[in-house]
């Protein structure tokens, strides 16, 4: 369970609306994106398993790869640049 408290975002522009966040990630061949939670104090209850072989593959993308969340606010649109 992870638990947000205090979302605030830096556009001033998008202020007055609601945040509704969620979070997306990638590990070696799986994905997920978090369902939509809504508000600044959010609670993702979340836990995932993956089972995966021992390989030369796999031990070579723990070499060379990094765990990134992507944490988004979809009430907000994305800007390009």
């Amino acid at each position: 369970m992870v638990k947000c408290s205090n979302l605030k975002r830096q556009d001033q522009s998008y202020q007055s609306k609601e945040m509704q966040p969620f979070f997306y990630y990638q590990f070696y061949t799986y994905e997920y994106t978090s369902p939509i939670v809504n508000g600044s104090n959010v609670v993702f209850d979340v836990s995932k398993q993956f089972e995966v072989e021992i390989n030369e593959q796999f031990l070579d993308y723990m070499k060379s790869s990094v765990l990134k969340i992507d944490f988004i606010d979809e009430s907000v649109e994305l800007r390009e640049g």
